[in-house]
């Protein structure tokens, strides 16, 4: 039960700088699943020994602002992948034209040659 007290002062501190009521939906919806029964012991162990002294983390939002930070550049750069990779694919199946230095114009290229 340790790390479900830890976790319940910081939400205890958290909500008397922004109230509850001050939190977009999605930010309650969070706070609420973390702080579901099922959901407490094993992920309350682990952020327990990720926040804190021996942590990497002073607060439990702190580490999840760094998780979802961390999720939106990893979904970035897939993306960044996959528009490489389909560039790569398209010049290996010839799928290419000399540009002529206006987006725009090449664009139209491109959406004539679509259709």
């Amino acid at each position: 039960m340790k790390g479900l007290c830890h976790i319940q002062q910081h939400s205890i501190k958290l909500n008397h700088v922004a109230p509850v009521s001050d939190l977009s939906p999605i930010t309650a919806e969070i706070s609420q699943s973390i702080a579901s029964p099922e959901h407490q012991k094993p992920s309350a162990k682990f952020v327990d020994r990720m926040v804190g002294e021996a942590g990497l983390y002073e607060t439990p939002s702190e580490y999840v602002r760094d998780l979802i930070r961390r999720d939106m550049e990893l979904r970035d750069g897939q993306f960044m992948q996959e528009a490489i990779l389909a560039g790569y694919r398209d010049l290996a199946a010839g799928r290419v034209f000399a540009s002529s230095g206006d987006f725009k114009a090449d664009m139209a290229v491109l959406d004539g040659k679509e259709a």
